[in-house]
């Protein structure tokens, strides 16, 4: 079975995140969960994770615009009009 690899630089066991479920909010930085050391999730700081489904929607937006474009209908508009 292939390693799964760890891509957060703080790891915590699920054992210390029952008895202190805090110390990950105040890592202020993404940290695994290990279950038998291998990584069963990840927590995320609120501001990250905010980030991060900003990034997912400008993505899903651009693809939009990307299928708009192949389409061909354009309309030319000043930015004064806008």
């Amino acid at each position: 079975m292939p390693t799964q690899p760890i891509i957060t630089g703080k790891t915590i066991s699920i054992a210390d995140l029952k008895r202190n479920p805090m110390q990950i909010a105040d890592a202020n930085e993404p940290v695994a969960i290990l279950n038998h050391n291998k990584p069963a999730f990840y927590c995320v700081p609120t501001q990250e994770w905010e980030a991060i489904q900003e990034y997912l929607d400008d993505l899903a937006l651009l693809d939009i615009a990307k299928k708009r474009l192949k389409q061909g209908d354009r309309v030319k508009v000043s930015l004064d009009e806008l």
